[in-house]
């Protein structure tokens, strides 16, 4: 007679099952990319379905496979879910909600969600008329009216709709919950982005992965996270955080402990994050004119209002203002990691109408960067599109290691008619008296914002770099700079360059790699039109040339193009589960 395979251990027994289940889906997280996630995902969890009712047993091992990963795609199924915990959560020994790790709503948010309010109240009177114990039955339903007496009073139903309502007691039943996948409308920031951060302010339980998408645009996330630096962290254990497009979801974690947020394109407000009471303070001491007031009465959200735990901030293709990047430095004391990549003509958007008169539009990149020179030690500026410099406030970064910089951002001087450096400066063009004596690697990037010109090494190229590596070699040997190991020069070719000029050009940087070696640092010559870094003495004379706009370059170059198609911006947050 054969051995019963339910006579497994549970362990292999669960193995067994979970071999039904798609890769996708188990262990990692759910997919981004999909509107519809396909017949793969049904097909398992009908299969699953049956093994639940095989016996005992395998229920025991099928029934949590059942609920890992959940997945809803209209109104119906949202509801659905929302009866099927709420009755489980009021069960002596809940199982459902506890086993759920991984959930999607397709659903978009933030639109007008007609029917899901009959729906919920057809469900409702079926549950009322079920054969529950009176006892068990009474916590459901003054629940249930309570839910319906609450959207019933709602002044502004269209902010706080029904199914914001209903993902968030859907979130609160899943206290083991690390994955969140929710699809959020393709427009500019709106209330009811705000509204679904309040609603989820309290779970505490979030302490796990939140991904937002604005459209299905990326599907295979994994080489995302291959090709993505930020993801080193995770095998490090901290907590984790991605968050992208013009919605802003920080007020979801504002409980837990973050350590490294990333944003993709963030709204530019952050209003809601410091506190909904900014208002003018007319005191001379104050030299921005401002003071954030605290909440009363929540010495949590006043905690995290200061980003403690924040160590690694992230704002690509950001559109804050320097007022709000100053207040966000000022307000994460542990940060040692800051990344900005801006374009200033976005900043105006960042304000409403009632802001300009009131905040502080006219500061500076140099003055908001002040507030992180004490803590910060890796740092990356670049300025997409504009000119926004000279930054000349690095100097005061005392514990500065890595620096990442454009060169536009660096030296030049918009007041300058000159669109480039002229010979006299050239003796000038020292990084020893802009940088710290602490910086180990320095990355500068060169930048083309016209299409026939280059900032900065616009005119006689080869002379301004000459003097810019001369001068660093100086400065190395010198001790003006005495900690300096690497040197990493984003290069863009000139307009139309052919193999041959590439190739003429090779012995001239071999010849300043030969500069830099002798005070003992490397020179690592990169194109920007390139993904790898890539030695003189590699080049072919095939290799193709055509010269790309650098706004239009996409990977490690530009981070923040490796997130969109078609302006539709994908984003996910990131945490360690507890």
């Amino acid at each position: 007679m054969g051995l019963s395979i339910v006579l497994l251990p549970t362990e292999i027994l669960a193995e067994c099952f979970s071999l039904i289940t798609p890769s996708a889906f188990v262990p990692g997280p759910l997919p981004i990319g999909s509107g519809d996630p396909g017949h793969e995902y049904f097909l398992y969890r009908s299969t699953l379905a049956a093994l639940c009712l095989a016996s005992k047993r395998c229920n025991e091992v099928a029934y949590p496979l059942l609920y890992q990963s959940v997945i809803v795609r209209n109104d119906r199924e949202v509801v659905s879910l929302f009866f099927t915990l709420l009755v489980d959560f009021y069960l002596p020994t809940p199982k459902a909600g506890r086993a759920i790790r991984y959930f999607a709503c397709l659903n978009t948010l933030g639109h007008h969600h007609t029917g899901i309010k009959e729906l919920f109240a057809r469900y409702k009177d079926n549950l009322t008329t079920r054969s529950y114990p009176s006892k068990a039955q009474r916590p459901k339903q003054k629940f249930l009216d309570h839910i319906l007496d609450e959207i019933d009073s709602d002044k502004d139903p269209e902010r706080l709709g029904m199914l914001f309502r209903l993902l968030a007691y859907i979130l609160r039943y899943a206290p083991g919950i690390q994955d969140v996948l929710l699809q959020v409308p393709d427009n500019d920031y709106t209330p009811q982005d705000e509204g679904m951060g309040e609603l989820l302010i309290a779970l505490n339980s979030l302490s796990a992965t939140v991904r937002l998408q604005c459209d299905p645009t990326i599907i295979d996330w994994a080489a995302i996270r291959r090709n993505h630096t930020s993801f080193d962290a995770i095998s490090r254990g901290h907590e984790h955080m991605i968050l992208g497009t013009r919605l802003d979801f920080l007020d979801v974690f504002l409980h837990t402990s973050v350590a490294h947020l990333e944003f993709i394109h963030d709204c530019g407000r952050w209003v809601w994050l410091f506190g909904r009471h900014v208002s003018h303070h007319n005191d001379d001491r104050n030299d921005s004119g401002w003071t954030i007031f605290e909440r009363e009465h929540d010495e949590a959200a006043n905690a995290s209002l200061r980003l403690n735990t924040v160590q690694d901030l992230r704002l690509y293709d950001s559109r804050s203002a320097p007022f709000w990047i100053d207040r966000l430095l000022r307000y994460s004391p542990n940060l040692k990691s800051f990344t900005w990549t801006f374009c200033p003509h976005d900043w105006m958007k960042s304000y409403t109408f009632q802001d300009l008169g009131r905040l502080k539009p006219s500061m500076k990149v140099n003055e908001a960067l002040l507030a992180g020179a004490d803590k910060i030690e890796r740092l990356t500026i670049e300025c997409t599109e504009g000119i926004c410099g000279p930054v000349t406030c690095l100097a005061a970064y005392n514990k500065l290691r890595h620096l990442t910089i454009d060169l536009p951002t660096l030296f030049y001087n918009p007041d300058n008619s000159e669109s480039s450096l002229i010979s006299e400066e050239l003796q000038e063009l020292s990084l020893g008296r802009l940088i710290p004596p602490s910086v180990e690697t320095l990355e500068l990037i060169e930048k083309s914002f016209i299409l026939a010109t280059m900032e900065v090494t616009a005119g006689n190229r080869d002379q301004i770099l000459s003097a810019l590596f001369t001068n660093l070699a100086e400065d190395r040997r010198a001790g003006t700079l005495p900690n300096i190991r690497r040197v990493t020069f984003r290069a863009l070719p000139s307009p139309g360059a052919s193999p041959d000029n590439a190739l003429g050009h090779a012995s001239q940087i071999q010849e300043w790699q030969g500069v830099l070696k002798r005070a003992s640092v490397e020179l690592i010559w990169a194109w920007q039109h390139t993904s790898e870094v890539r030695e003189p003495e590699e080049l072919q004379a095939d290799d193709d040339w055509v010269y790309d706009d650098y706004d239009d370059l996409l990977g490690i170059y530009s981070p923040r193009r490796s997130f969109q198609a078609n302006t539709r911006i994908s984003l996910m947050a990131m945490l360690r589960s507890q």
